[in-house]
């Protein structure tokens, strides 16, 4: 989601808070919601920018072909990230998926299908081989979500708001799902982001 008025450029991560965060800021973005029922979570809706090939869960490479580099690196960007262990349980039974009973193994190959690393959502051609997560201005930790948005606001200059979590489920803690194995799985595959953020298995 952007704003050339707001001047900010917020990559949106699944089962992040996202739909969150972005109901808060469509009041403030040239971007439009639209309807879609394919979307995670409980609203279903799709973000759209006109004249742009752009969607809800574009990646920070995405937006800057889009917009350009010097239009891109004048915007805030911001994202906000997630202990994998915790958002690969919370994408499993994300109510799109209608997915309600556990399944170690079409979970293994869910992760490995159909989830992208937080690395590629970050990634810029100019990368040259370093960590990609500096590539954005500022990252809210899902674990301190309320918290730093508020900073997110002050930034924008709009008034702070207490973020609703709209599409918790009833599933429980993340740890009472991962034995060794699938927890070490979970480890190698989103290594990089584990390493740089400090997150550990619940």
């Amino acid at each position: 989601m952007i704003s050339l008025q707001k001047r900010f450029l917020f990559v949106h991560i699944p089962k992040t808070a996202g739909n969150s965060i972005q109901n808060i800021l469509r009041d403030y973005s040239e971007d439009r919601i639209v309807a879609s029922g394919g979307q995670d979570g409980v609203e279903r809706f799709e973000v759209r920018s006109d004249g742009r090939e752009l969607v809800k869960h574009s990646t920070l490479a995405e937006y800057y072909r889009e917009l350009g580099t010097e239009t891109a690196d004048g915007l805030f960007k911001f994202a906000c990230v997630r202990n994998p262990w915790d958002r690969m349980i919370s994408f499993w039974f994300s109510p799109h998926r209608r997915e309600t009973k556990w399944d170690p193994k079409k979970f293994r190959k869910f992760v490995e299908k159909e989830v992208r690393p937080l690395r590629e959502y970050f990634a810029l051609p100019t990368d040259a081989g370093k960590p990609p997560f500096g590539n954005v201005d500022f990252i809210i930790r899902y674990e301190r979500l309320n918290d730093d948005f508020r900073t997110v606001c002050e930034k924008l200059g709009i008034p702070p708001v207490e973020l609703p979590v709209r599409n918790r489920s009833e599933r429980g803690s993340a740890a009472q799902y991962y034995d060794d194995k699938l927890s070490a799985f979970i480890a190698e595959t989103f290594a990089d982001e584990i390493d740089y953020f400090g997150y550990q298995r619940p």
